[in-house]
């Protein structure tokens, strides 16, 4: 193990203990957006971010104070929604459509001492695009790069520059095994936003 550590960590990743569980969401119709946000109300503990995947656009907002919140209080249509990410520290609601519903998937994790049922996941912190970023009122900040990427985040004092300065999100990666023994990620979940200055 200890050799896997360290390969591992040559890569910018490491090897944690966590109590994690997962539960499936069978089926389930989003008529609105106002039924999406009763929904995300309902699972998800506030404040958690939200990264929504739309057929033409990615948004980042908050779920905080019983609402769901882009900036300057944009919403989307929700046949425009392909992916929806809902994440804390602990916790990860991950919605997808399937056809004409959706199907979900939640999973918390635990970080206690009792070292029964833990499974080990793998630590990583995927590199957001932006280079350039504008301060906006109300603790939001919107991130470009040169070659097109835009992104607003709920986040304040982000700084990301060319020179390695970048805002991550930091990922959860789960192991599991195949019928043959082999490992590899069954399941990953967003935990939070990191590097940028706002850690």
């Amino acid at each position: 193990m200890r050799n896997l550590n360290h390969e591992l960590e040559n890569n910018g990743l490491s090897l944690i203990k966590v109590s994690t569980f997962a539960e499936p969401k069978s089926e389930f119709s989003l008529p609105t957006y106002e039924k999406l946000t009763e929904l995300l109300l309902e699972e998800m503990a506030c404040p958690s971010y939200v990264v929504a995947y739309l057929d033409h656009a990615v948004m980042v907002g908050l779920l905080d104070q019983q609402e769901l919140n882009f900036y300057h209080l944009q919403d989307f249509q929700i046949e425009h929604l392909q992916t929806l990410r809902v994440f804390n520290s602990t916790s990860e609601l991950l919605v997808w459509r399937n056809n004409r519903a959706f199907q979900g998937r939640l999973r918390e994790d635990k970080y206690d001492d009792d070292e029964r049922d833990k499974e080990y996941i793998v630590v990583a912190e995927q590199v957001l695009w932006g280079t350039n970023v504008e301060h906006l009122p109300g603790g939001w900040s919107y991130i470009t790069e040169e070659r097109g990427f835009n992104m607003v985040v709920p986040l304040e004092g982000v700084r990301v520059d060319q020179k390695g300065n970048r805002l991550k999100i930091k990922t959860h990666n789960y192991i599991g095994f195949n019928e043959l023994g082999l490992a590899g990620y069954v399941d990953t979940r967003f935990v939070n936003f990191t590097g940028g200055g706002i850690e």
